[in-house]
């Protein structure tokens, strides 16, 4: 049997009790102010109409205020009309002139009590309350000849407690009619929301199954969306690094193959020269190349140590240091030992600048990065390689260029990447890590290190924090 969706069945109860909720307490707090709004209605109306009646009542001859005149009737009819309910016209004394109600229109005196009974609240010049579920409104009218008159008018709140008994009524209908659109839509989107998931959980047993190579699908851009963008970035980062890694075995097994091979087989020849028979002429010019080559071959195994070793730096984070460092003196070290591999080829270095230029950056990292930069352009540039040292404001900057073909577009950031060459490297041996250990060296340190788009040759900028002498440091010395 399949396990319940528990995630499916949280959804639609958390939706259909928040619904339901919703429902009950919009009614709960609807249905009482409904109620009083609908009572203050009614006394209003009233109210509008006994003022307006007492014009009416002024007007009438003082020959008819008495009980059962036509003109008193027709007057309180015409009232009762207008508010479909009980209209009492009252002498100051209670005697009921007239009385819409029939059986009460010959009622004896005392109807004044009755009313003071209710204790109904003065609102300016009336009183109104509401009474056994009827709206009361009592007026004094004050005539011309001084006499007082009390005109009392009843309406039923029938139709308004029918009203609100109505919403009331509707109430199961509401919850139901909620309770069941909160469950519609709460399996449309847990359905969705478990189909995504379900892909999710899919492509992650995949990705154990079947190994990185499985692409997992993002799908739609919501919450769910952003998780699978985030895994399927992880994992193409991770695939990237699984193929510089497996790049990285293939060049080095290349790269390792051929000076060994050759170290191996020098020594072998060094070795039978030294085992020839004693007295027999050794080839001594022979024997210098062969352990020139053999150096050779070392300093290329040499060489690819030090990139691992640079490259862990970087990668494990190692503190670097942080001191004034002066870039001409950089390069005055730098030029001793690449100048003569230079001129060997009928190039030159020179250094240009105002000096002196501090920069704030481990020394022998800087050196690191110069010797790369060097290196580069003495292996793949041409014509004088020359050293521009200047300030940009709060950098220091550090501009090498060559004469040679330079980078293409494609080329000015593919070349920092780990086992990555431009076009003019591929047909020299190497590892493609020089570039990208200077770049890391110079990030750690807070600088830069890009190849800016020239006109021609190759060149590239190295940024630094500037260092500036304190204000008043040669007086202090002093």
């Amino acid at each position: 049997m399949r396990r319940p969706r528990g995630l499916r069945v949280r959804l639609t109860l958390a939706l259909l009790a928040t619904s339901l909720v919703t429902l009950a307490g919009s009614i709960a707090t609807l249905v009482p102010p409904l109620d009083h709004r609908l009572e203050r209605d009614r006394l209003n109306e009233l109210r509008v109409l006994a003022r307006t009646a007492r014009f009416g009542i002024r007007e009438l001859p003082s020959g008819v205020l008495r009980q059962g005149s036509p003109s008193v009737r027709s007057l309180v009819a015409g009232l009762q009309r207008r508010t479909g309910g009980r209209v009492e016209l009252l002498a100051a004394d209670g005697t009921p002139l007239a009385d819409t109600d029939v059986d009460r229109d010959s009622a004896p005196a005392g109807g004044l009590q009755r009313i003071r009974d209710l204790r109904l609240a003065r609102v300016n010049d009336v009183r109104e309350g509401v009474v056994d579920g009827t709206a009361i409104v009592v007026t004094g009218v004050r005539r011309p000849d001084g006499d007082r008159l009390i005109l009392v008018l009843r309406k039923p709140l029938n139709d308004t407690r029918a009203a609100v008994g109505a919403v009331r009524d509707a109430v199961p209908l509401a919850l139901a009619v909620g309770g069941a659109v909160a469950l519609l839509m709460a399996l449309a989107l847990s359905r969705g929301l478990l189909l995504q998931l379900g892909q999710l959980r899919d492509d992650a047993r995949a990705l154990g199954s079947d190994g990185l190579r499985h692409t997992i699908q993002v799908g739609r851009r919501d919450e769910v969306g952003e998780v699978a963008s985030a895994l399927e970035t992880m994992r193409a980062r991770l695939v990237g690094e699984e193929d510089a890694r497996q790049a990285f075995v293939a060049t080095a097994s290349h790269e390792l193959r051929t000076p060994l091979a050759t170290l191996q087989a020098t020594l072998e020849l060094m070795q039978e020269d030294l085992r020839a028979p004693a007295g027999a002429p050794l080839d001594r010019p022979a024997l210098e190349a062969r352990a020139q080559a053999a150096l050779l071959q070392t300093h290329r195994l040499t060489g690819l140590a030090t990139d691992l070793l640079d490259l862990n730096r970087v990668d494990g984070e190692v503190p670097l240091g942080a001191e004034p460092i002066e870039l001409f003196e950089a390069a005055a070290m730098l030029r001793r030992e690449v100048s003569d591999r230079l001129a060997a080829d009928g190039r030159a270095l020179e250094v240009a600048g105002a000096a002196p230029r501090h920069a704030l950056a481990d020394p022998a990292a800087v050196l690191r990065i110069l010797l790369v930069l060097l290196d580069n352009a003495y292996a793949y540039g041409a014509g004088t390689v020359r050293i521009d040292i200047r300030g940009d404001g709060a950098r220091a900057l550090v501009r090498v260029t060559d004469e040679g073909p330079g980078l293409s577009i494609t080329d000015r950031e593919h070349v920092f990447e780990r086992f990555e060459r431009g076009e003019a490297g591929r047909a020299h041996p190497g590892f493609g890590l020089g570039l990208a250990i200077a770049r890391g060296l110079a990030e750690r340190m807070g600088g830069s290190l890009h190849a800016p788009l020239v006109a021609s040759g190759g060149c590239f900028e190295l940024r630094l924090p500037a260092w500036h002498e304190p204000a008043g440091s040669v007086e202090d010395a002093s």
